[in-house]
């Protein structure tokens, strides 16, 4: 995946070779290694250069590497490392992207070389479009194979600190909190930034690991690399008989029909009309007919006077409603947008549908096509729906949320009742390393001091006690009478309302980096 290459004019090649845009994996990294000790035990070899194939350089790192197991302790940051440490000049050559992993392995190389790559300040040397990329950077590198490299190690570059960078960076903080609020990884790359600019390579490094290895055990991060995937192998659909979206060809539309015209029907039956597609419409209850005529012809109407006051006279056909299923045997898609009642469906829809063999697609359209299949699994097996009283909600639901918030103050989770909804919604959502209790002058805990000031006895809340100990074990509501007391206590002390408005997650809950 990362092959090695003993060059003309003492020179050695390190080429990724992942397709098809070169990422980087266990095998890559693995590579890449073998590859760097080969050409530093090469006494003939001054300079080594890494390049990718297929005119990429490196999209980052393999997605599918993140959700599997951990097959080897190389990673990444030990390789970017290795090559900052090497004594012999390593030039990246970049041709094409360098994204994520990719740019981080182009930044670990002591010089850089692209073509028309934007200025930032990262690159050596920018070649033009009409020069040869590969014979500039042997160039390049025959002129600094005898350059010392200290100055060019990234971990030993000191970065500038300015007297108000706290304020700066607790402002970014909260400009990527109000623009993305909620979400983790942008707000971990500004503490990673942060601890760089505070803290020496070695520690900075280190912290920015921790939030990796957190961001990658994440939620987020499943259900991005899930939606990620799912996007690709949809353009990968097949079928067992050999059907596929490479094999299977678009069918042309001249005319399609809609069953059922409450909302939904009539809103479809609208966007066909705009389309300029005919549309014949099916409704078996007559009043509903005539109130859907009545609301399509009014859209197409408005539809209509937009497009002649823009100068485009409408053209289209108006929809044909009709009671009669059967008229729609000629046309050449059946969008079905029935109201959800199974038995409809069965006694009527189906059975018609038969009788109309000519046409051509049938389209289920219906939003709620799990709650029609829970219904038929109750009738199959003759289970009865239960109703659940209030009390049964209260009791299953309130109280313990109730009994959960007490937890939670005592423990040091949340420093104010407020914090507790973040809690409950989203957890405690720091990453393992920075939890931990917060100092009790921050916080509002101590032994002495209860986060209940304004309750007529504040000391029966106190401090960081652990569940089931000291004062907090006398709180644990046993009753149904004591629960909804202390309920009723929590909605007065909170304006009446148990669920006001939370924090966001990342507010409430993500500590600053445990240096702060």
């Amino acid at each position: 995946m990362a092959e090695y290459t003993r060059l003309q004019n003492r020179l050695a090649l390190i080429r990724l070779r992942n397709t098809p845009v070169n990422a980087i994996s266990v095998a890559v990294l693995h590579g890449i290694k073998e590859g760097l000790q080969k050409a530093v035990t090469d006494r003939t070899v001054k300079a080594i250069l890494i390049y990718g194939s297929n005119g990429k350089f490196c999209a980052g790192a393999d997605i599918h590497g993140f959700s599997g197991p951990r097959t080897s302790s190389l990673t990444l940051g030990h390789v970017v490392d290795e090559i900052q440490r090497n004594e012999k000049p390593v030039m990246a050559v970049i041709e094409g992207v360098a994204l994520g992993g990719g740019l981080e392995l182009a930044l670990g190389c002591h010089y850089r070389i692209a073509c028309e790559a934007l200025k930032l300040g990262i690159l050596d040397e920018i070649v033009n479009s009409n020069s040869n990329l590969f014979e500039e950077a042997i160039k390049l590198a025959k002129r600094v194979s005898d350059q010392p490299l200290e100055s060019r190690r990234l971990c030993k570059r000191s970065v500038q600190s300015l007297p108000d960078m706290d304020s700066i960076f607790s402002e970014a903080l909260l400009n990527i909190r109000k623009q993305y609020p909620g979400y983790l990884s942008q707000e971990a790359c500004v503490q990673a930034i942060q601890a760089a600019v505070k803290y020496p390579y070695e520690v900075g490094i280190k912290k920015e690991e921790e939030l990796f290895m957190y961001l990658q055990k994440s939620g987020q991060a499943r259900a991005l690399q899930y939606a990620f995937l799912a996007e690709r192998k949809a353009t990968k659909w097949s079928h067992p008989s050999g059907a596929s979206w490479k094999t299977a060809s678009a069918q042309p539309i001249s005319s399609a029909g809609v069953l059922g015209l409450r909302t939904m029907g009539r809103g479809i039956v609208v966007s066909l009309a705009k389309a300029k597609i005919p549309v014949i419409a099916v409704e078996s209850d007559k009043k509903q007919l005539e109130a859907a005529n009545k609301i399509i012809t009014t859209l197409l109407e408005k539809e209509a006077s937009k497009m002649q006051q823009g100068g485009h006279p409408w053209s289209g056909q108006k929809p044909r409603l009709t009671t009669s299923i059967k008229e729609l045997g000629g046309v050449d898609l059946v969008i079905e947008a029935v109201f959800e009642e199974m038995n409809l469906k069965k006694q009527e829809l189906l059975p018609e549908r038969e009788a109309t063999g000519d046409i051509a697609q049938f389209l289920i359209c219906s939003v709620n096509q799990d709650n029609l299949a829970r219904r038929q699994y109750r009738e199959t097996y003759h289970i009865e729906p239960r109703n659940i009283s209030q009390d049964e909600i209260l009791e299953r639901c309130l109280y313990s949320l109730i009994n959960e918030a007490f937890c939670i103050l005592g423990d040091g989770i949340a420093a104010t009742p407020e914090h507790t909804d973040a809690i409950y919604l989203h957890g405690d959502v720091r990453p393992r390393p920075l939890r931990g209790w917060r100092p009790r002058s921050e916080s509002g805990f101590s032994p002495k001091r209860s986060p209940f000031p304004d309750h007529p006895n504040p000391n029966t809340v106190r401090g960081h006690g652990s569940r089931g100990e000291g004062n907090l074990k006398a709180l644990r509501p046993d009753t149904k009478e004591a629960r909804c007391r202390i309920g009723r206590r929590l909605r007065r002390e909170r304006g009446g309302a148990f669920a006001g408005p939370a924090p966001s997650r990342l507010q409430a809950a993500t500590p600053p980096l445990p240096h702060q």
